[in-house]
């Protein structure tokens, strides 16, 4: 373990990032027209709504939101260390909160700082692209609903082929009893 590199009442820079909304990427699962086709084993194709750009219970959108981070240095003052066997963590402060800061992000100038930002931030950016192309479990939830609304379909077709014949009865024995009247 290494002595600390800042003492109480320093003032040092640490490197951060700061992810913010800025584009729209088309999916990749739908292409931006929000659906999919699934084709079944005897070549029927059904048109069902995209769940790769789809969120939570709304409506496919196209596009998924990509998030583009910004390398920040944040100047602070250090008001209390811990030094453990992991190493050695800065307690500080900025003008709007305190912070617990790992040595690795600590630095003595800006520019240091925002170098170890910027590798933070590449990081970041790597894992959000990584994300936009992993759905979890998506293949689940579109055979699911194809399974599920062709069941439904069949059972609603059974249900009305009984219900026709039930009024085509009716119809017949209201009929009958006109002509015996």
């Amino acid at each position: 373990m290494s002595p600390p590199l800042f003492a109480i009442g320093q003032d040092i820079w640490f490197a951060s990032f700061h992810p913010h909304r800025s584009q729209r990427v088309v999916c990749e699962d739908c292409g931006g027209t929000k659906s999919l086709t699934v084709i079944v084993f005897d070549g029927t194709e059904y048109a069902i709504p995209c769940q790769g750009c789809a969120s939570g219970y709304e409506a496919p959108t196209g596009y998924i939101l990509v998030y583009e981070p910004t390398a920040t240095a944040e100047g602070m003052k250090i008001t209390g260390m811990r030094i453990n066997q992991a190493g050695v963590e800065y307690e500080a402060d900025s003008s709007s909160r305190s912070y617990t800061l790992s040595d690795q992000d600590c630095f003595a100038t800006r520019e240091e700082a925002l170098a170890r930002a910027q590798q933070k931030a590449d990081v970041f950016a790597a894992e959000e692209l990584g994300r936009m192309k992993q759905k979890f479990k998506q293949h689940r939830r579109w055979a699911w609903h194809v399974t599920y609304h062709r069941r439904q379909i069949k059972e609603h077709q059974r249900q009305l082929a009984l219900h026709e014949q039930s009024l085509h009865y009716a119809q017949t024995r209201v009929q009958s009893e006109k002509e015996a009247a």
